[in-house]
């Protein structure tokens, strides 16, 4: 009715801890509408007799954790929900772009880059870098550097290397 999207919720009090499951349920489905209060809880919550040890975060620590951290958006996983397939990736995509067909024809992108953009002893490492900071792991070891052929770059790929080269110089400036 209102056509608002959006609330924030301030808790002065520490009432997130006290009504935990009711504020996960609104942070993570959200509400489908506000009332003006009319109706009240018909049963009065009482705080639990004996103290339950608070659920922490296992990656970050934060309390209160019950299945998704508010703080970093650690999830637990159920061990039903994990669906492995065997296979590989064929595109790499940088933003909408089609960056490479698959991760060998980056490494040889970056390869062909690095021989004509850089002095020939920094060659190998610069394409290792340039390939470290585009997919953010590392190269196979079998692939060779020497043996990789030269190909056309893509313009994403393209792009993204002068958008690193960019960053690098204002980083190196005073």
């Amino acid at each position: 009715e209102t056509n608002k999207t959006e609330c924030l919720l301030l808790d002065f009090s520490g009432n997130i801890v006290r009504f935990l499951e009711d504020y996960e349920d609104i942070y993570f489905n959200g509400l489908d509408a506000l009332d003006a209060g009319e109706k009240l809880d018909k049963v009065v919550r009482k705080d639990d007799e004996e103290e339950k040890p608070e659920a922490k975060c296992p990656k970050c620590g934060a309390v209160p954790f019950a299945r998704k951290c508010m703080a970093c958006g650690f999830e637990k996983v159920t061990a039903s929900s994990i669906e492995i397939v065997q296979g590989e990736m064929m595109e790499i995509r940088i933003g909408k772009a089609v960056a490479a067909e698959n991760v060998r024809d980056l490494w040889n992108q970056v390869c062909t880059y690095a021989r004509a953009n850089s002095a020939p002893d920094k060659q190998r490492g610069r394409a290792y870098h340039l390939y470290r900071s585009i997919l953010g792991q590392d190269p196979s070891r079998s692939w060779d550097f020497d043996s990789s052929p030269n190909v056309p770059l893509t313009r994403a790929v393209t792009n993204k290397i002068k958008q690193g080269n960019i960053a690098y110089s204002h980083r190196a400036q005073p």
